[in-house]
């Protein structure tokens, strides 16, 4: 089957410099004093938080004004089916921010179609740039990545987390 859905080129291009953009808004702004409102238990948002979702709504609308866009701080978010879809995070580790942790990223996917199509996640502290495409695999910072060819789990590397947020089913995932 021939999928009806390509990210066109212009978008490829043009949606790493966006987000690098807002990871320099980060950058200029972690050590200025963070303003901070508590959305709900050990749940924060700042300003920082606020400011680059604005920057970076304001690129992607201009860019394709067509597609709608999800925030995780905006209110009323609902996705829609029929047309291209962005999904933002823009500051993925806010409790890292505020604590001058910086092991935070900002998050960015394109769904299309049901289907997530292309996702971003980028570590401003780092210059870690990590972008994949359905179909098309991923890179760090333009260069391709792979999973390692081991294959028994004994010898391999495993990372997860769970959200900090809500702990009522924390308790399952090391069961």
């Amino acid at each position: 089957m021939i999928d009806p859905f390509i990210v066109p080129a212009k978008i490829k291009a043009a949606v790493p410099s966006i987000i690098r953009e807002a990871g320099r808004l980060i950058l200029s702004r972690q050590d200025q004093g963070l303003q901070f409102t508590e959305k709900s238990d050990k749940n924060f948002v700042t300003e920082i938080d606020l400011d680059v979702e604005q920057l970076i709504v304001r690129n992607l609308k201009a860019l394709t004004p067509d597609y709608a866009v999800i925030t995780e701080e905006a209110a009323g978010n609902r996705f829609i089916y029929d047309r291209p879809t962005w999904i933002l995070d823009p500051v993925d580790g806010t409790t890292n921010l505020m604590r001058n942790c910086r092991h935070s990223a900002i998050s960015l996917a394109l769904a299309a179609d049901g289907h997530l199509r292309q996702g971003y996640i980028f570590n401003p502290w780092l210059d870690e740039l990590f972008a994949a495409e359905s179909g098309g695999g991923a890179r760090l910072n333009g260069r391709p990545i792979r999973s390692s060819q081991r294959s028994a789990l004994s010898d391999c590397l495993v990372g997860f987390g769970t959200t900090p947020y809500e702990r009522t089913d924390a308790h399952r995932t090391f069961v």
